[in-house]
């Protein structure tokens, strides 16, 4: 039945976990899901979930929200991995943050929605156009060569870097974010920590003139945060897209030419 939940990514939530787990179903079963009677339609794998959950109100809410959720809804029907596409795709028509033939980075790529979208923008070269990483592993995407650890790991981080074989970076993206404790101030160090590792990866990497998209969530260290960012690049833009839920503290940063 439905797959055991990882609780403990470095990355993503058990709800994301969820999500992707869920978002997999349907995308390997497209008939069997519009079958209200088929087990792996989105009644049954709800009810399976919350049987493994206990059946919390919460829980129910939070489910029902995401099966009636617009973006959701959308991506399952464009063949996305998740809603989280739209965000960028959001980001890069206004900001212009990708370009034929450009080579780019994702950190926490899980389920694969960013990369998808960034090898549909960048096109397909020999041998990869796009390196990814998340500490969940994920299905194949043509053109995308995935690692599969923690960015947070220096030795992952060289990794990822071997595998890009001394080509300059393009474009670095990341959707990275710890698993919530549900303290938010913690939380909120621990991604403005992410957001710095990030940045820090890019300048081995990258071009001068790359451009990074990175999530922040919102906090107390998020002034400073940007003060930091403001003193490295040339062009520095926030954008909370219309994918993004209200009630986040998430904003996306769009970052252009190192100084």
């Amino acid at each position: 039945m439905f797959p055991t939940i990882l609780r403990n990514s470095c990355y993503n939530g058990w709800r994301h976990t969820i999500l992707r787990q869920f978002t997999t179903f349907k995308t390997a079963f497209p008939k069997a899901a519009r079958n209200g009677e088929n087990k792996y339609s989105a009644r049954n794998i709800k009810k399976d979930y919350l049987r493994q959950k206990g059946k919390s109100h919460s829980s129910t809410i939070w489910l029902d929200r995401q099966l009636r959720d617009p973006y959701t809804i959308m991506a399952k029907e464009e063949g996305y991995r998740s809603r989280a596409v739209y965000k960028l795709k959001e980001i890069d028509e206004r900001f212009h943050v990708f370009r034929e033939g450009n080579i780019v980075v994702d950190v926490g790529a899980a389920p694969g929605g960013w990369s998808q979208y960034a090898v549909e923008r960048v096109g397909i070269t020999i041998p990869h156009s796009v390196f990814s990483i998340d500490l969940l592993d994920i299905e194949p995407i043509t053109g995308v060569h995935f690692l599969c650890g923690d960015f947070m790991s220096e030795s992952a981080r060289c990794k990822l870097e071997d595998y890009i074989d001394n080509r300059r970076v393009d474009v670095v993206i990341s959707d990275i974010a710890p698993n919530f404790s549900g303290d938010h101030s913690i939380d909120h160090e621990k991604q403005i920590d992410m957001c710095e590792s990030v940045i820090e990866f890019a300048k081995r990497v990258a071009k001068k003139d790359c451009s990074v998209v990175l999530k922040v969530l919102q906090g107390e260290e998020f002034p400073s945060f940007m003060k930091s960012v403001r003193s490295q690049f040339q062009s520095v833009n926030l954008i909370k897209p219309k994918a993004s839920r209200k009630k986040s503290t998430e904003i996306y940063c769009v970052l252009k030419h190192f100084l």
